[in-house]
């Protein structure tokens, strides 16, 4: 069988504000493909990071500033 699931972190949970939401897909940040949390932790740097993901199907391009 074929999986058409796309590859990436499916977000479970979120804070509420968060500009994510629960069901999207992350499938880069900072254009680096992300398939893991390692890979996300890898990729996310301190400022303003661009997060890729899929929304029902349709990809966007969020900015979330991490100050940590």
């Amino acid at each position: 069988s074929v999986s058409a699931e796309p590859k990436g972190l499916k977000v479970d949970s979120v804070k509420e504000g968060s500009r994510l939401t629960a069901g999207q897909i992350i499938t880069e940040i900072n254009a680096k493909p992300v398939t893991s949390i390692g890979d996300a932790r890898a990729a996310l740097r301190r400022g303003v990071n661009q997060i890729r993901v899929l929304t029902e199907g349709k990809s966007s391009l969020i900015a979330l500033r991490l100050d940590e």
